[in-house]
């Protein structure tokens, strides 16, 4: 379908396009997948996050803000950086409270967090180990999760657009009015803010 649509849009190019397909979105749209089967007992919500908070020290951030383009001699680049950073902390800690209560109240379900491929899976089993039905899951393909699941839920994560081309029914975390500076994915589904919003 992509190749014939970019052929007709772009006909000086057609002999130049090679159709190679697009793997991904195709197995989206083929419904559950029974390679989840097993992996989760009971009917699931699967959540994903999308921080970019790795497990290392503030400390180890700070010395690392060069790698992002921002000069260290810069005070107003720090300070812009140390001002996105403390923003991406406190919407995490409405993340944490949020799954705590979706797990304590989704008796039916179980909730399965997929850590973004940024963030250490090992970070959020230590963050969430004490939640009541809230498991951390890394194994697997996306597209096996989003195809299982009951919901999917994103903070700005391109699951949640995943989710929508599956015909998955989507919410977006948004524990406040706006829409993340990355988060188109936030356009798609229903945007709550807690976990009652949900059930």
């Amino acid at each position: 379908r992509d190749f014939l649509w970019l052929a007709a849009r772009f006909p000086d190019l057609k002999n130049r396009l090679i159709e190679t397909g697009s793997p991904r979105i195709d197995l989206l749209q083929l419904g559950p997948n029974p390679s989840t089967a097993g992996m989760v007992e009971r009917p699931y919500i699967l959540v994903s996050s999308n921080f970019g908070i790795p497990s290392w020290g503030l400390l180890d951030q700070i010395r690392r803000i060069e790698d992002q383009g921002i000069e260290l001699r810069n005070p107003m680049g720090v300070r812009t950086w140390l001002k996105r950073y403390g923003k991406k902390l406190s919407q995490l800690e409405d993340f944490l409270l949020f799954l705590e209560e979706l797990g304590s109240l989704a008796e039916d379900y179980e909730v399965v967090l997929r850590p973004h491929p940024t963030e250490d899976p090992s970070l959020w089993e230590t963050l969430c180990h004490d939640f009541d039905r809230v498991s951390v899951r890394k194994t697997g393909g996306s597209e096996e999760w989003v195809n299982g699941a009951k919901l999917v839920i994103h903070s700005g994560c391109t699951l949640g657009l995943e989710a929508f081309v599956a015909g998955v029914p989507v919410a977006s975390f948004r524990p406040n009015e706006s829409v993340d500076e990355f988060g188109q994915s936030d356009l798609l589904g229903t945007a709550v803010k807690t976990a009652t919003d949900v059930l």
